[in-house]
């Protein structure tokens, strides 16, 4: 975490919880130049996490997303989540919280985005996605403040969070979408409790995101984010990978 967070947090509750847009508005370029570190909850994240990492990423601009948070609460600048495996989560002071959904879910959240429909995973609704649509434009915070549907909260917010906040690198853990091994580094029975049709959802997901990525890291370049790097060992998606030691040594 950034010490410079501090004071991002103390603009943004500066404004009335009410006007969400408002509050995120004030973070606007507010890191600018600087790398952002995303961490997501794909199984390699069980593979790269280390006391070395841990200690690298304490005075780096790190955002988590759902139980990655878990990992370490006082490294994260900002913490990401929406309804789905939704848990009480442990939030340094200074943590800037953002969700996605229904206002239900954002209790304590800092900064909340609504979701322009509930999306199933029908025909129609499926092509008018992010993973489908590649219309990475229509979905930048500053164009429309409603999230498009991703699906997921990586494609809906975070995705958007290192071209808003006006960063010019970006480094990713855990965004795995690996057909092979669709489960999170917190829970192995993803499925047990869903069921067959959300394992046909999530499994149509891997198989469609990587066509999109070359466009996404495109759409990065043009806004400014230079150079995108994956720390991900079981990741199916066509992004520079790195190593833990890469990482580390910048």
């Amino acid at each position: 975490m950034l010490g410079w967070t501090k004071v991002v947090a103390q603009k943004v509750r500066s404004i009335p919880r009410e006007d969400y847009e408002l509050r995120a508005s004030m973070m606007k370029n507010m890191y600018k130049g600087r790398t952002m570190y995303l961490i997501s909850c794909g199984p390699s994240i069980s593979e790269v996490w280390c006391p070395e990492l841990r200690q690298f990423l304490s005075d780096k601009l790190v955002v988590g997303v759902k139980q990655a948070q878990e990992l370490a609460p006082e490294i994260f600048d900002i913490h990401c989540f929406n309804h789905v495996r939704i848990q009480g989560y442990r939030h340094h002071p200074d943590t800037i919280v953002m969700s996605v959904y229904h206002p239900y879910w954002n209790r304590g959240t800092d900064v909340y985005f609504p979701l322009v429909h509930r999306a199933r995973h029908n025909e129609s609704r499926w092509q008018k996605s992010l993973i489908v649509s590649k219309n990475w434009v229509d979905g930048e915070i500053e164009v429309n403040y409603p999230r498009p549907w991703g699906p997921g909260i990586v494609l809906e917010l975070c995705i958007y969070l290192p071209t808003f906040f006006g960063c010019s690198e970006l480094v990713i853990f855990g965004w795995d979408m690996n057909e092979n091994d669709m489960q999170h580094f917190y829970k192995k029975d993803l499925f047990k409790r869903t069921g067959k049709a959300h394992y046909n959802n999530v499994l149509r997901e891997c198989r469609t995101l990587p066509g999109a990525i070359p466009s996404l890291l495109e759409w990065w370049r043009s806004r400014g984010v230079k150079r995108v790097r994956l720390c991900s060992p079981r990741s199916a998606l066509p992004i520079p990978q790195a190593s833990v030691e890469e990482v580390l040594c910048g």
